[in-house]
């Protein structure tokens, strides 16, 4: 699934304050996304550091992606993953404001440069990767798009 650790949340919040999305990246300067899997990458836009496998999408409550919003009035919308190795959770497990009901769910980070991607969840035997799609770039079997 996704590694869990503790870290400085202020310091991961301040690339995306005031709700500004992450910056793109030319993913054709990483020489292993060229080469994509059979399935294809999901890789962080603000970085290029690779978050998950296109195999790993997975249908929660019914479907793969799902708009949510935040009791701040962020709306989110989130792709969700059986694994995303490229995600590092962090904080507490909480019950509080879930959008998947019976989950717990954590914050998750890129590893590559800490972005908020979106949040683990789980409860009892299953887990899964809530990732929010405009913060991932997708790097399909045959490399990246031509521009």
């Amino acid at each position: 699934m996704i590694s869990t650790a503790r870290c400085n949340v202020e310091a991961l919040r301040e690339d995306h304050a005031g709700g500004k999305p992450a910056r793109a990246v030319d993913v054709t300067a990483r020489p292993e996304l060229l080469t994509a899997p059979a399935d294809g990458w999901l890789v962080c836009a603000r970085c290029a550091g690779l978050v998950a496998h296109a195999r790993d999408r997975i249908e929660m409550a019914g479907a793969h992606a799902h708009s949510f919003i935040n009791p701040e009035g962020a709306i989110f919308r989130v792709g969700c993953f059986a694994a995303a190795p490229g995600a590092l959770a962090w904080g507490e497990p909480s019950h509080h404001w879930t959008w998947f009901v019976g989950f717990e769910w954590q914050a998750a980070g890129c590893r590559g440069c800490a972005a908020h991607l979106g949040w683990a969840y789980a409860a009892e035997a299953v887990r899964f990767v809530a990732l929010i799609l405009d913060r991932l770039v997708e790097v399909p079997a045959t490399g990246p798009a031509a521009p």
